[in-house]
């Protein structure tokens, strides 16, 4: 299978590419990173590619990223004469990490329509999953907020999370639902040219304290991770009330995330000739990593190396559970409203103190 990776701006298609990185992740929008020569394989005219240009990335006859071109660089040193030409760019939902949403409420709207409200403007389509037709008596969005976090807390009240499709679009489904299309295996005798089991406390606290102005007091919330032997201690000023439910979810993520397993694979694609992707759960069964286990791939890294290692992928593989999202209804509420996840705060225990 020809799984040359292709460049397509503007509706033309750029063939070669020199060197590619291309990033996919549960938590993070698509991005690319295109190292490409300065002219067209069989044109004297210059690739005329600029910032802010439509852009889509295929490998093979698969197209894997739709989005947009952030930045162009040019390169030159004094030992090769020719310009090392550069464009990096995101997927189209990556607008919505950037930019804040308008504050608007909505009453008794169905879970698609918000969605759709809140991306249009960003010229993002959203679509919903079955839960999508749910109606909410309230939700609102407020005064600079990221639109990709009122979009996360959306999409929370109905189990779900958001993914980039490959279109350039965005859906709320749910993710980590270990189905049997979605898995794929990995032996490590056969298939693995090189793997690393890490696991980290960089990210990881033995206290997490929020305070958080409230009405008629101060309310401090605090927790302790017995896991983390040594002193260490985080303070935030979310500026929005944490829901429970919502910290709980953000401790294991981050216990989870400590742990990683990654695997260097020749080749893009699985066994089945699928394109490795964030999301599928992989059947692991690593005697030298002393790993069996059934863990779900949150981070695929895809690059293309022709004087080195040619086509290969990275798979980053973490423990599924802290991924599976649970209803969480606390956010629809204006007055309730879920902080970043990314924090890293979770609850245990609140008590609310006079403000001084």
């Amino acid at each position: 299978m020809d799984d040359a990776i292709i460049l397509s701006v503007r509706g033309k298609r750029y063939g070669g590419v020199v060197g590619a990185a291309l990033s996919f992740s549960l938590d993070v929008t698509p991005s690319f990173e295109i190292e490409y020569a300065d002219r067209w394989q069989h044109d004297a005219e210059p690739w005329p590619l600029a910032e802010g240009d439509d852009a889509a990335i295929s490998i093979g006859a698969d197209t894997v990223l739709t989005g947009s071109i952030d930045e162009t660089s040019a390169e030159y040193d004094a030992k090769t004469p020719s310009m090392r030409l550069t464009v990096r760019g995101r997927a189209a939902p990556g607008v919505l990490e950037d930019c804040a949403t308008d504050a608007r409420q909505w009453q008794r709207a169905s879970i698609g329509q918000i969605a759709s409200d809140i991306a249009r403007p960003f010229g993002v389509s959203v679509a919903v999953a079955d839960a999508g037709a749910e109606v909410l008596a309230l939700f609102a969005t407020q005064a600079a907020e990221r639109a990709m976090d009122a979009l996360e807390r959306l999409a929370a009240t109905a189990g779900l999370s958001p993914a980039v499709r490959a279109d350039g679009s965005l859906s709320l489904e749910r993710p980590a639902d270990g189905a049997a299309g979605t898995r794929a295996a990995v032996v490590r005798r056969t298939d693995v040219m090189r793997a690393e089991r890490r696991s980290s406390a960089r990210e990881r606290y033995s206290v997490y304290r929020a305070v958080q102005v409230a009405r008629g007091g101060v309310n401090v919330l605090e927790v302790r991770d017995p896991a983390v032997r040594a002193e260490r201690q985080t303070v935030i000023y979310p500026s929005r009330e944490v829901s429970q439910d919502a910290l709980v979810r953000a401790r294991n993520r981050a216990a989870a995330q400590a742990e990683t397993l990654s695997y260097d694979l020749a080749g893009y694609r699985s066994r089945d000739g699928r394109l490795w992707a964030p999301g599928r759960m992989v059947d692991v069964d690593d005697d030298r990593a002393r790993i069996k286990a059934q863990l779900l791939i949150t981070e695929v890294r895809m690059r293309y190396e022709p004087l080195g290692v040619g086509a290969m992928t990275t798979l980053v593989m973490r423990r599924p559970e802290p991924y599976q999202v649970r209803r969480d209804l606390s956010g629809a509420d204006p007055h309730r409203v879920v902080s970043d996840a990314r924090a890293g705060v979770v609850v245990v225990r609140a008590s609310t103190r006079p403000a001084r």
